[in-house]
Order: structure tokens, then sequence, then C-alpha cells
């Protein structure tokens, strides 16, 4: 299996595009589908993490990948404006004119 994260490829859609390619192969050997998985996978903190780890099950890798798609997901959601005018506003760049005091 040669299958390598883009760089601008989440963890989550590497994982996809890992798992159908898996997928394909019958009766794969777990230490073979944890090491395609794992020197495809874009330098950052679950590589680091797997580093540490034993040899892991299909399965208990698929636990940590969602793990840190969870992560990843929510770093993405923390980061994006919830409400543009709200962000237009923190600026002072509303739209709304402003009353003069009275």
């Amino acid at each position: 299996m040669d299958i390598q994260q883009g760089p601008n490829e989440t963890l989550k859609i590497y994982q996809k595009r890992y798992n159908d390619i898996l997928l394909t192969i019958p009766e794969v050997n777990n230490k073979v589908a944890y090491m395609a998985f794992y020197c495809g996978l874009a330098y950052g903190k679950l590589k680091k993490a797997l580093v540490l780890e034993t040899l892991l099950s299909k399965d208990n890798l698929t636990t940590r990948v969602r793990q840190y798609v969870e992560l990843e997901e929510l770093k993405n959601k923390e980061s994006k404006p919830k409400d543009l005018s709200d962000t237009l506003r923190k600026r002072g760049l509303s739209k709304s004119p402003r009353r003069a005091p009275v």
C-alpha cells in the first residue's frame, strides 16, 4: 500500500482514502495496515503519538484516528468566526449605522 497524506489534506479525508484502499485488499495483516497508515501520515501530533504506541490493531488504530479527527474538527470550528456580522462589529466594520448620542 502506497498512500500519502497530502499537505493540505485533513486527517478525516486521509483516513477515508486509506480505508477505501484497505477494503480492496483481502486479509490485510495488522502490521502491514498499521505501517501503511503510519508511513503515509503527515508529520503532526498523531504521528508523534503513534511513535509511542505499540502496534495497534486496525480497530484500535481507527479509534485513535477518530479521536484526532474530532480534535482537528474542533480546532477548525473554534478558528472560524461564528457570525460574520459579529466579526465585523468587533473590528469596527459593521454595516449598521451608529446612532449619534442624544
